[in-house]
């Protein structure tokens, strides 16, 4: 049997060491509007009353606000790659 997501966020908080508010933000950086109990209800035992199941938009938003979290916002301005000049 796989992680549920909730296994995925866990694991993901310990290794990162992330607190509540950082896990919020993130969601938010990934594009979710998750509130403070949400996240503290995916994270719970799964025989605790306030636990909530993440589901894989959830889990999405997460990881691709991750991204953003750990490497910064993505420059679009800037050129990449090597600019080749005309032969004369």
């Amino acid at each position: 049997m796989g992680l549920s997501n909730n296994d995925v966020l866990k694991k993901l908080r310990y290794a990162l060491n992330l607190k509540d508010d950082q896990m919020k933000k993130i969601f938010e950086m990934g594009g979710g509007n998750t509130s403070l109990s949400e996240v503290a209800a995916y994270l719970d035992k799964e025989d605790n009353g306030s636990f909530r199941e993440c589901n894989d938009k959830n889990l999405e938003y997460f990881l691709d606000g991750l991204i953003t979290f750990r490497r910064g916002e993505k420059d679009t301005g800037r050129k990449t790659g090597r600019v080749l000049m005309p032969k004369e």
